[in-house]
């Protein structure tokens, strides 16, 4: 049980199922069987638990075989008690207390369920191994040894009883209470039989043949009248007017019950979707089964796992938004098998526990910091934590960002979470290339040079809360002709957009740093990696128009030579990368997350290292 514990801290997939299923349950079953075979022959101790440790590496994860050697030491040192005693020399154990051995297997046991690692545990349990397998040899020395603890016994003594009694009356209590539980689909199975019964005009304690029953009459001969159904066969003699009646009672109580789950049946979906990749039922937000089917081709995508459910995933996330006051817009909360969202939060892997100084992190952004492309422990920020847990940081990110916000949106929602309360160590903005997109856009109103707050819910919120992020742009009513966009957004129109997107960024890295200086909070903005300026073999060929490609670099590069103070450039992280990392001009799958969150750990190690061995560190 201990160890079962301490197995919550490891990586789990799928919470508490995954812990039971994939921990628990199999280190139960290789405890008894390594017990029962132990306890069979001596010989047979060796064998077992080579092959315990054989098939929980098979079975269990990475820690796998640390598991089991625990699990050997634990299933020795206290299977029947204090049993390796027994297993190596049944004669001289009877009877003999161990209290030398005892001690390191209570701190080892108590170590696994409160302390983060194994190796501590394993040490005390290999101790109270050989303190038994020594006084089962030594048997004067272990004698000599018990007549020397025998005063702290005595101390001892009366605490442990103390202790065990307290346990003892807490478990009586805690007996109770599951007796309850067990028996209320008991008292509900009586209740409702009881009901039917007293509907329909039958006692079944009464006799089958008692005059005032009128359910059956017995035919032939029966040793034991009260039994309801013994002796032979049955008739029914009631009228047909009462089988009616009785029929018509059951009949309609059967269809208030009905009517009344009818009635109090929500109309709505539910708040958060989990429907099956192929669902008969339409999904939330009104997509069907057919949004999942096998999602094309992709030269990027495809070869990631799970691709087909993260493309249904999305598409279904995407297709629900709601109003938020401080940035404007968010999606919905979600909840499927590689893309998991609640309150604004998307979910992201986290380091395990550990007695180490944790560091939280607020990593706002766009699609790309968000995750487009990539699963819930794949996104950046996940990418970013595996990270910096190899160099023994552990970051609990919390991923803020949402597919569309702008960089001054980001700070807003920065602003509102310091006002809840929130403190974290370090808030990230990975942002730019929706500032950059979104002038474009105002360059078709005819106002390239407007630096003024930028958000694409400005004209189009309407269409936005109803059909969602623009998956498929055709569909929605404010994406503008890309034929159109690549003839305006020229070399020429770059360079008069890009002074408003440096003003504009400008201006709310300042508010940002006003924020972190107010609250204590350290402050980075990296200008987020484009397949514009990237290198050629960056994105499959033909995935953006070379018109559009070029002008768009020509706009990273205006931008990036005059970033605000504390900003850190990485529009050209992929400028040496031979491979296809981008899908399309903004984001990559997860080859290329894992490139952008080690160089992202390049730039924020020096303030993770500070933050870390600094206050309290």
């Amino acid at each position: 049980m201990p160890l079962a514990l301490y197995a919550r801290v490891l990586e789990v997939p799928g919470g508490s199922t995954g812990w039971l299923l994939g921990w628990a349950v199999p280190i139960g079953v290789l405890g008894l069987v390594f017990l029962l075979l132990a306890r069979r022959r001596t010989w047979l101790v060796v064998p077992a638990a080579a092959g315990t440790v054989l098939v929980a590496t098979v079975l269990l994860p990475s820690a796998g075989p640390q598991v089991a050697t625990v699990l050997v030491l634990g299933c020795l040192v206290w299977g029947e008690g204090l049993g390796v005693l027994r297993i190596v020399s049944p004669r001289l154990a009877a009877g003999r207390p161990l209290w030398p051995a005892l001690a390191p297997a209570a701190l080892a046991a108590a170590l696994l369920v409160l302390g983060r690692t194994l190796w501590v545990p394993a040490a005390l349990l290999a101790v109270a191994a050989l303190l038994d397998v020594a006084a089962a040899l030594l048997p004067r020395a272990a004698d000599r040894a018990l007549v020397a603890c025998r005063p702290l016994e005595g101390a001892l003594g009366p605490a442990v009883r103390s202790v065990g009694g307290w346990i003892d009356r807490l478990a009586e209590a805690v007996g109770r209470v599951v007796r309850v539980v067990v028996m209320v689909p008991a008292m509900v199975t009586v209740t409702v039989l009881w009901l039917i019964h007293r509907l329909v005009g039958h006692d079944p304690l009464r006799s089958p043949s008692g005059p005032d029953t009128r359910w059956v009459e017995r035919v032939g001969t029966d040793r034991y009248p009260q039994r309801q159904h013994g002796g032979g066969r049955t008739i029914d003699r009631r009228s047909a007017r009462e089988r009616l009646s009785a029929t018509g009672v059951v009949g309609v109580v059967g269809l208030v019950v009905v009517g009344v789950v009818v009635l109090t049946r929500p109309d709505g979906p539910a708040e958060v979707a989990t429907p099956p990749i192929r669902a008969a039922e339409p999904a939330a937000g009104g997509a069907t089964a057919a949004a999942c089917e096998p999602a094309p081709a992709n030269p990027v995508l495809s070869r990631q796992e799970d691709y087909d459910q993260l493309a249904c995933d999305q598409s279904r996330a995407f297709a629900h938004g709601e109003y938020d006051p401080p940035s404007g817009y968010r999606m919905s909360d979600y909840s499927g098998p590689t893309l998991n969202m609640a309150d604004g939060v998307r979910r992201t892997w986290t380091p395990p526990r550990c007695d180490c100084r944790r560091l939280t992190v607020w990593w706002f952004g766009g699609s790309a910091a968000w995750g487009e492309g990539q699963r819930d422990d794949r996104t950046i920020p996940s990418m970013l934590a595996r990270r910096a847990w190899k160099d023994g940081i552990a970051l609990d990110i919390e991923n803020r960002a949402m597919p569309t916000w702008t960089f001054g949106q980001e700070v807003h929602a920065f602003a509102d979470q310091l006002s809840r309360g929130g403190r974290p160590d370090l808030v990230v903005f990975y942002t730019g290339g929706n500032d950059l997109v979104f002038q474009g856009l105002r360059m078709l109103e005819g106002r390239p040079d407007d630096s003024s707050d930028i958000v694409l819910q400005q004209r189009y919120f309407s269409d936005l809360l109803r059909k969602g992020i623009p998956v498929r742009p055709a569909e929605t009513e404010w994406s503008p002709d890309p034929a159109t966009f690549e003839q305006v957004l020229t070399s020429d129109a770059a360079r008069s957009l890009a002074p408003a997107v440096t003003s504009r960024l400008d201006r709310n890295m300042a508010l940002a740093q006003l924020l972190g200086k107010g609250s204590g909070t350290d402050v980075t903005m990296i200008f987020q990696p484009l397949l514009a300026g990237s290198g050629p073999g960056a994105g499959p060929e033909g995935v953006v128009d070379p018109t559009l490609l070029a002008s768009f670099t020509d706009l990273v590069q205006l931008v990036a030579r005059d970033l605000p103070p504390g900003a850190e450039d990485m529009s050209g992280v992929y400028a040496d990368v031979d491979e296809p990392v981008f899908f399309d001009l903004f984001h990559t799958g997860e080859r290329g997350a894992a490139i952008a969150a080690e160089r992202v750990f390049e730039r924020l190690r020096p303030q993770l290292v500070e933050r870390r061995d600094g206050d309290g560190g």
